[in-house]
């Protein structure tokens, strides 16, 4: 039986010491005294590559102090007397620390501990942080992938945006401001589309008396007739009241950099103050007469033209719609070419004026779809908007910025990505350094335990147990 090695289960080691009197109950406020002894002696050591390796970023337990006074035997031996003493305060610290670990076997109750603490926190630990830090690679290198696609998809939306609008994105209220330029050629043009749409209201106009005779006709498009009568000249003022204004006063839109450095605009009415109490008091004192253009002045909304203002263009779309479903219609009584049909016609006295070919309607049709069409187009929207809308050049600005700083968000992120995986990398290093570190220290420790308790025995003794699921 004396020759059976004594297996030693890692988890029940301390008090298998301690039931064994190895060691006592005490063994934690003296080691309390040893840390002490051990922080102060750290502080005075000599240069040498053995120590500086030993004490680099492990604990020291008693083997650490042991290879420490060996090493002290070479380092200090001209401190040594002729009674084989040491004059050295080094030697001396190290000695009485290493007195103190073996008083009562108090370095085996600390070993111990610290193997307990190896197996069941240290080493799983760093391996947690590790796996944590593998998965955070993994969601990096997924995350910049979707920044980086996101912030592509962004900057094509945004040079899209810049492309439709015809800017440059260097500052976007000047930029529009200056695209309201090209508004008068536009509305030039679509006043003449219109006004080329006088015999398709014509045409609608005598069908719909031709089939009710006798009857007074209301007009169903009254601004595409005005628009056809005064053209591109038409103001609002002049469509609500029924007479051209005396003056016009349109509101400026002007880019004034100097004001200050968040761009604001001069609409040019130097003399509004937007002072709180002052513009009430203004508003309150304005004559009645004036606010309704009874003076003959436009001013404002009425001072632009019915195909600016947005109220007046939702009824030119809606007019427009009028004639092309009227005129569709007609197009598909036209394209039926039944018998009877024919033979009705024949009977009908139709005025040469309402016989249309279908060819023609059909180019009636694709005309009205034109305007409609120049009118839907985005761009043109916000130009209008921006110089019917006095503010609304603030509101498109800050879509744009918006949109731009978008795509330097995703940018950001994507950079940011690619910086936290490149910490994750350096995590995972470190972990695996210091997991290495941590089982070397294990597996010391684990040797040293067992040499000393083989030698107390006289019999093999081994640490087994929950200590091998750690170990590699």
């Amino acid at each position: 039986m004396d020759s059976l090695p004594i297996d030693i289960h890692s988890g029940k080691l301390l008090n298998w010491l301690i039931s064994r009197r190895h060691c006592k109950d005490d063994w934690q406020e003296r080691i309390t005294s040893i840390r002490g002894q051990i922080g102060h002696a750290i502080k005075d050591m000599p240069e040498d590559e053995q120590l500086a390796k030993l004490l680099q970023g492990s604990y020291i337990h008693y083997f650490n102090v042991r290879n420490i006074v060996d090493i002290l035997k070479d380092t200090e031996k001209d401190s040594k007397n002729m009674f084989g003493s040491y004059a050295s305060q080094r030697m001396k610290d190290w000695q009485a620390i290493l007195s103190a670990y073996e008083k009562d076997n108090v370095y085996l109750a600390e070993a111990a501990q610290l193997l307990q603490r190896l197996i069941q926190y240290d080493i799983p630990a760093a391996n947690r942080a590790i796996t944590k830090a593998e998965k955070d690679i993994e969601d990096c290198i997924t995350r910049q992938e979707e920044y980086a696609k996101q912030s592509e998809n962004a900057t094509k939306e945004y040079e899209l945006e810049l492309e439709k609008n015809q800017i440059k994105g260097e500052n976007f209220r000047k930029e529009f401001i200056e695209k309201t330029a090209s508004i008068p050629a536009f509305l030039e043009g679509v006043s003449g589309d219109i006004v080329g749409l006088k015999d398709v209201v014509a045409y609608l106009r005598g069908f719909v008396a031709f089939n009710r005779p006798g009857k007074e006709q209301p007009s169903y498009t009254p601004l595409i007739d005005a628009i056809i009568s005064k053209g591109t000249d038409l103001t609002v003022f002049e469509f609500r009241h029924g007479k051209p204004p005396t003056a016009i006063e349109r509101p400026k839109l002007e880019y004034v950099p100097e004001v200050n450095e968040n761009d604001e605009i001069d609409f040019g009415d130097d003399e509004i103050d937007f002072g709180g109490d002052d513009v009430i008091a203004e508003i309150a004192v304005l004559d009645e007469e004036v606010l309704s253009g009874g003076d003959g002045v436009a001013r404002g909304d009425e001072a632009l033209s019915v195909l600016e203002f947005p109220a007046t263009q939702v009824q030119l779309l809606g007019e427009l719609e009028i004639l092309e479903v009227s005129i569709a219609h007609r197009f598909e009584q036209e394209k039926t070419d039944f018998d009877g049909d024919v033979y009705i016609a024949a009977l009908e006295k139709r005025p040469d004026a309402l016989r249309v070919s279908q060819d023609q309607l059909k180019a009636w049709i694709a005309s009205i779809k034109a305007v409609q069409q120049k009118f839907a187009d985005p761009a043109i929207k916000r130009l209008l908007k921006i110089a019917a809308i006095p503010g609304f050049i603030e509101t498109v600005a800050e879509e744009f910025e918006r949109l731009k700083q978008k795509e330097q968000k995703y940018k950001r992120l994507s950079d940011l990505s690619v910086t936290k995986q490149a910490d994750a990398v350096k995590a995972v290093e470190s972990g695996r350094k210091q997991v290495d570190v941590n089982v070397q220290t294990l597996i010391d420790l684990k040797e040293s335990i067992e040499k000393d308790l083989t030698a107390k025995y006289k019999r093999e003794c081994n640490i087994i147990g929950e200590i091998y699921s750690v170990l590699p």
